[in-house]
């Protein structure tokens, strides 16, 4: 039996016969009971149900195997898996019969504490992770033919994932799985992103590897909902009708604009470059330092107004996003070209044209994007604001011009004087 089970062992999963102790075995008339060890290293109990009458495949059956707390790595290795992983895990199969064929079995896999090898895992699945993750979590599974079916939940401190029907195809090696992933916080993404988020975020979606990798998903925790498909490095994403206000929150920039938003990213992850187009509908603009700049120097209130020609559309490079902002009312149109955003500092440098009722204002903004310097450069706009000083503070009457010796008829002339100089 052994010279038959040694290179099936090695073809099918990797063990050795001489990577084998069995340190304990009782067999009873309808039982077999053994603890065997696998390279000195991992435990398993074995408890099967013998038919001595039977044909040899057929002698041994309903066959139970625990492993309690065994190492994840060995484990992976004597089934020819890469040791993406270290820790401990609890693994309970169950085999019917035993089949050179087909074979049959279930199987329940819990994880203790798994640190996960980030390197490798970006290696297998081309997405980075922050080094010292770790997971918890159980997976069912069954083995069916040259399919194995799971479904399964983890949880670790980034998220908590669930999947409901997983399949792994052992001839083609290929992975087809839904998925639902929550995330608590956010801001513990920035290994991955480089960015700090803010808030939560549920997505569900597909998961297929076959010779690349393939996740779609949406969401509708910014009121509206964003689609995305990923396939290998390419990136896709549609936004129907989200909130502007949740989005910029989310993405930590300042809150600027208010309204609903729909738009398209392309981006390609490693070379870190893309095309972002959108739309606002319905924008108004919030208070921040341009509005209150505006109405402190006796300008409109450019919150007041309703914006329903938005757009904003942008070119993404490694070092910076080359953006170009336009938001336009039935009295103010307001643009932001040329304008930066430095993608390693998020320093924001941007010229800006404000056209209100037909009076031109223009400036700049730069610094960093959550507090910048914005100043203003209008000739136009300063002289009027010169002109309204004057008056403020030049009070013409009869009574001044009478004082001066200027008759009633001189007095008119030189109030027109005056009133066409401030024009």
């Amino acid at each position: 039996m052994a010279t038959h089970l040694k290179p099936k062992l090695k073809q099918d999963i990797g063990i050795k016969i001489e990577d084998l102790e069995i340190e304990n075995l009782k067999i009873d008339i309808d039982t077999l009971h053994a603890t065997v060890i696998v390279d000195k290293l991992t435990k398993m109990k074995i408890v099967a149900d013998l038919s001595l009458l039977q044909e040899p495949k057929k002698m041994i059956h309903n066959i139970q195997v625990d492993i309690v707390k065994g190492k994840i790595e060995e484990l992976l290795r004597i089934t020819k898996q890469e040791p993406y992983a270290k820790g401990e895990v609890s693994l309970q199969i169950n085999i019917p019969s035993i089949k050179e064929k087909h074979p049959n079995a279930t199987a329940t896999i819990t994880l203790y504490n798994a640190l996960l090898d980030e390197k490798r895992i970006k290696k297998i699945v081309k997405i980075d992770i922050p080094s010292h993750t770790e997971l918890n979590g159980t997976i069912d599974a069954e083995l069916n033919e040259n399919t194995v079916s799971a479904k399964g939940s983890f949880q670790s401190d980034l998220a908590h994932l669930d999947f409901k029907q997983a399949n792994y195809n052992l001839k083609s090696k290929t992975i087809q799985s839904d998925y639902q992933l929550k995330i608590a916080d956010l801001s513990k993404l920035k290994p991955i992103n480089n960015r700090k988020l803010r808030g939560s975020m549920e997505v569900e979606g597909t998961i297929l590897k076959d010779k690349n990798l393939t996740i779609t998903g949406k969401s509708k925790d910014l009121e509206g909902e964003l689609s995305f498909t990923l396939i290998d490095k390419k990136l896709h994403v549609i936004i129907s009708n989200i909130s502007v206000a949740k989005l910029i929150y989310t993405i930590n920039y300042p809150q600027i604009f208010r309204g609903e938003m729909v738009g398209e990213l392309n981006y390609h992850l490693s070379q870190k470059k893309g095309l972002f187009s959108s739309k606002l509908n319905n924008a108004q603009l919030l208070p921040n330092q341009l509005t209150t700049l505006i109405k402190r120097i006796q300008g409109p209130d450019l919150t007041k107004e309703r914006y329903n020609e938005t757009t904003l559309n942008a070119k993404i490079n490694r070092e910076f996003i080359d953006f170009n902002f336009q938001a336009k009312s039935k009295t103010t149109t307001l643009k932001l070209h040329p304008a930066l955003i430095n993608r390693d500092n998020y320093n924001i440098d941007a010229n800006y044209t404000l056209d209100i009722e037909d009076k031109d204002i223009g400036g700049t903004i730069k610094g960093k994007i959550d507090n910048p310097k914005i100043s203003i450069d209008s000739s136009k706009f300063v002289e009027r604001e010169i002109i309204d000083k004057v008056k403020e503070y030049i009070h013409i009457d009869d009574s001044t011009l009478k004082d001066l010796g200027i008759g009633e008829k001189e007095q008119e002339a030189v109030k027109e004087l005056f009133r066409g100089f401030f024009k």
